[in-house]
């Protein structure tokens, strides 16, 4: 019987914790302050990229490569642009078809208990993974956060075939405001 209760005791405890550290992730995500700085990503092939990143959370995200690729990636609440190339036509794509619509609502940010695999501590970084057991949005995606100060540190996301690409963000600024003009998408459109 000793064991029923030790059994159903362990089964309790990292619920709780579960739920203690959604808590505090959605709290992390909500403090987040705009921010800029420079990003590393890194491909299943062992790609490396790099680039700057411009963050007014939720709504509006901005990276540019510089080494490795020219993108320019933009999302404006519930859209993805991606240009190949600064002033490039931009393809579109919705927030929704993404792994981002585990995070990004038009709300603001939101951890769905329903879309969240594991949360893990290490040190003063709670790592968060989304996915969605619909099978609906394929993939995954791990969110580094820390506390003190309230920041993103970076992101794996795992695609339907299991690859996984790696960004870690560093050299972070925070700044009172990011103007809005930082996030608009340059297209040059003529016919030449």
């Amino acid at each position: 019987m000793y064991r029923l209760v030790l059994a159903l005791c362990l089964l309790v405890i990292p619920a709780r914790a579960e739920i203690a550290g959604l808590a505090d992730a959605q709290a992390i995500l909500a403090q987040l302050p705009p921010q800029s700085g420079k990003f590393t990503q890194v491909s299943g092939e062992k790609r490396i990229l790099e680039g700057t990143f411009l963050f007014d959370f939720p709504h509006r995200l901005r990276f540019a490569y510089h080494k490795g690729a020219h993108s320019v990636v933009t999302i404006r609440r519930r859209w993805i642009a991606v240009q190949d190339f600064q002033g490039g036509e931009a393809n579109r794509f919705p927030v929704s078809a993404t792994p981002l619509k585990l995070l990004l609502t038009d709300q603001g940010v939101r951890l769905d208990a329903r879309y969240v695999g594991a949360i893990r501590r290490r040190a003063d970084t709670l790592v968060v993974e989304l996915r969605d057991p619909t099978g609906d949005i394929p993939g995954k995606l791990r969110l580094r956060l820390t506390a003190s100060p309230p920041r993103l540190r970076g992101w794996q996301s795992v695609d339907a075939q299991g690859t996984k690409t790696t960004v870690t963000l560093h050299d972070i600024a925070v700044a009172a405001r990011l103007p809005d003009h930082l996030f608009h998408i340059q297209e040059d459109l003529s016919d030449e």
